[in-house]
């Protein structure tokens, strides 16, 4: 759990294959999925958590 979004960027930004959606960050497995893969989730994790903030 991140403080903030200023948290979870610094998280993403230190973490090796990476990606942010708002306070959420996700850490892939290296080379587990391809890029698009990769796109595929994260546009599933924007459809089901919104933050307002």
């Amino acid at each position: 759990m991140f403080a903030g979004q200023d948290d979870a960027k610094e998280a993403v930004n230190a973490l090796p294959d990476a990606l942010r959606s708002s306070w959420i960050v996700v850490q892939f497995a290296p080379e587990a999925l391809s890029s698009a893969q990769k796109d595929d989730f994260m546009r599933s994790v924007n459809g089901i958590y919104v933050s307002h903030d």
